[in-house]
């Protein structure tokens, strides 16, 4: 009886770190399209980093600024962005942002805010992630 115990507490042992150790999934949703391939977002890195005090003075989250992960897939389903996946950070309201996924003179300007133009690659990731 003991024995079968045992092997009880085992199997679940082994059921329960199984389930547990799976990563969390990445839900990444296309946002662009174009010759040199596929861009993303991934739905579920969408964070916004700032809170703000509401008309009642509760604290919520500021959905002016968002940051999200991006990456470039080519027709082979391979990852072009350099890193795997690039952060970008969006500012809604000024329709600006910084990272890669987000404009192609980022790399020239890594750092900086850049505008975001009408029909870019930048406003079709503002479209998908700026409430």
């Amino acid at each position: 009886m003991l024995r079968k115990k045992t092997l009880i507490f085992c199997l679940l042992l082994a059921l329960m770190t199984l389930t547990t150790s799976r990563g969390q999934c990445e839900n990444w949703k296309e946002y662009f399209k174009d010759s040199d391939g596929t861009w993303q977002y991934d739905k579920d890195s969408i964070h916004y980093p700032k809170t703000k005090k509401n008309i009642l003075g509760l604290t919520v989250r500021n959905k002016d600024i968002v940051n999200v992960w991006t990456r470039n897939i080519n027709e082979k389903n391979e990852n072009v962005t350099l890193f795997g996946a690039e952060l970008v950070n969006m500012y809604c309201v000024e329709r600006e942002c910084i990272g890669d996924g987000c404009s192609w003179e980022s790399k020239h300007f890594p750092n900086r805010r850049l505008p975001i133009a009408p029909g870019s690659l930048g406003e079709s990731l503002l479209k998908k992630v700026c409430p």
